[in-house]
């Protein structure tokens, strides 16, 4: 009898051979979680995948805003075969290997944060080396045909509901309904209210409410799941409202490097720190230096001479308006 140690292995390595059986395709690795075996690879793009995932996949999977290790077909989509990250052919143009050897530009030149992969990999603290990923990249696979079918299991998005908006936006712009709204009123502050919640608030607050998608059991409202003119059009002024009452507020949490003081022919550096800073805090993306001047120039600037509060109020509702903001 064959001993039990000579078996497995051989076992193992049969679970990983691809073949047909009956026309269905046996040995096709099922997606695996951090720490799987590349030997069961299907390709070669999982093959890296799953070499970079004990390194990476930590902060790059569900939850994250760029989960490129959920899957072989999230890695593809959004990583490998995303042009932003990955020139085919060119690795020293791919914004993907420049982070990993620390020669990005922006405000994060490397990843990981503390320490860049390059760093890591020279201490033998990866599963792949810098060189083999430069391999891959110089001759990367044509991106597989089926990749352009409709996938059920890929990464998804959705509107956030009117509760969602609602507890976001006071929690975001530090806010507090029962005392910060005081001074204009419900109408003034626009305020959202669903007619479901106890006290009365306002009528306009419950139309709001409503237009936003909210559901409200004693009107009869079901539950809107779609993004509408009617919804985008109350958004756009509560963000104004609520904006310019969290800007204007003492201790505001939206003046993080700047004050209400400065000026871009004074402080342009401070102004444009600010606006990198409510990237993360409400959007949760750290931005590049192309974003913060596009909002810089494009919004800040364009309303700067009406006041710095209008300026401000004009980016963080700029911010609150967004997709990315909007959904989730």
């Amino acid at each position: 009898m064959r001993p039990i140690a000579a078996i497995l292995p051989l076992a193992f390595v049969a679970a990983c051979v691809q073949g047909e059986i009956g026309g269905r395709t046996i040995g096709s690795p099922p997606e695996r979680d951090q720490g799987s075996d590349p030997v069961c690879a299907a390709s070669k793009n999982d093959e890296i995948r799953l070499r970079l995932e004990p390194t990476c996949g930590g902060c790059h999977k569900d939850g994250s805003n760029k989960p490129f290790f959920t899957s072989l077909r999230a890695f593809e989509s959004l990583l490998v075969y995303e042009p932003t990250y990955v020139v085919s052919g060119k690795p020293d143009e791919s914004r993907f290997f420049q982070l990993l050897t620390g020669k990005a530009t922006g405000q994060y030149p490397q990843m990981p944060p503390p320490a860049s992969f390059a760093s890591m990999a020279e201490n033998g603290k990866t599963k792949i080396s810098v060189d083999e990923i430069r391999d891959w990249i110089t001759h990367l696979p044509p991106e597989p045909p089926e990749n352009r079918a409709p996938d059920p299991s890929a990464v998804t998005v959705r509107r956030a509901m009117a509760e969602e908006m609602t507890t976001a936006l006071l929690t975001e712009l530090g806010l507090d309904p029962t005392t910060d709204f005081a001074s204009v009123g419900p109408e003034g502050a626009l305020m959202l209210a669903s007619p479901d919640a106890l006290g009365y608030v306002s009528d306009g607050a419950w139309t709001r409410f409503e237009a936003l998608g909210g559901a409200s059991t004693l009107r009869g409202r079901a539950r809107l799941t779609t993004i509408t003119p009617a919804a985008l059009q109350v958004l756009t002024g509560v963000s104004q409202a609520w904006c310019s009452i969290a800007v204007n507020k003492t201790g505001s949490v939206l003046l993080h490097d700047a004050t209400l003081g400065d000026t871009s022919a004074a402080a342009s550096s401070a102004i444009k720190a600010n606006i990198r800073y409510l990237y993360l805090r409400l959007l949760g993306v750290v931005a590049t230096d192309e974003d913060v001047k596009g909002m810089y120039e494009g919004v800040f600037l364009k309303y700067e001479a009406q006041g710095a509060p209008v300026a401000w109020t004009a980016v963080c509702a700029a911010f609150v308006r967004s997709p990315e903001w909007l959904l989730l």
